[in-house]
């Protein structure tokens, strides 16, 4: 094994993950094994282990511009299967995947990720990718808990208070 695919192992599990899938056969999934959807500088990725080789992995994208870089970097053409539940896929060998994916991230040269996806993938993939984070939002953790609202009524008792006064007002140090 590589030392790319042994950092690859080891970062990929934390690197954008959002969904987990593993090609069970051509017919359909096994139960959720491994695999990872990513969102970087070049699209959305879902990264799968091919269903027969295990030193393969199958890279799908909604649209294809998302693995043009990957493509070129492994001289693998696209493949369109507008069929399947990613219409547009390629086949790469785990090793040039993980080469690539590090060669990604040492690039990574912005401080804000949504700003520079309007400048390198325009408003239409950016507002798609709003939808993933306002989708997400849903399940993150509360930064208010109810623990924060009563003491925030009990400390100004007069005031009416929402989730993002109480954000404040934590910020600030005042409860």
């Amino acid at each position: 094994m590589s030392s790319a695919t042994r950092l690859c192992r080891s970062v990929l599990p934390r690197f954008s993950l959002l969904t987990t899938a593993r090609y069970g056969s051509r017919k359909g999934f096994t139960k959720a094994e491994g695999g990872a959807a990513s969102i970087i500088e070049t699209g959305f990725l879902s990264v799968v282990e091919h269903f027969e080789n295990p030193d393969v992995f199958v890279v799908r994208a909604r649209e294809e511009t998302s693995l043009r870089r990957l493509s070129g970097a492994s001289e693998t053409a696209i493949m369109a299967t507008p069929t399947n539940d990613y219409p547009f896929r390629i086949h790469v060998g785990r090793d040039v995947f993980a080469e690539w994916l590090l060669e990604q991230v040492s690039r990574l040269n912005y401080t804000n990720y949504k700003s520079h996806m309007v400048q390198t993938r325009g408003h239409q993939f950016t507002e798609a990718l709003h939808q993933v984070w306002a989708t997400m939002h849903a399940i993150e953790s509360p930064r208010v808990t109810q623990e924060d609202r009563e003491k925030a009524a009990r400390w100004y008792p007069n005031q009416t208070w929402t989730d993002e006064d109480i954000e404040m007002l934590k910020g600030l140090g005042h409860i």
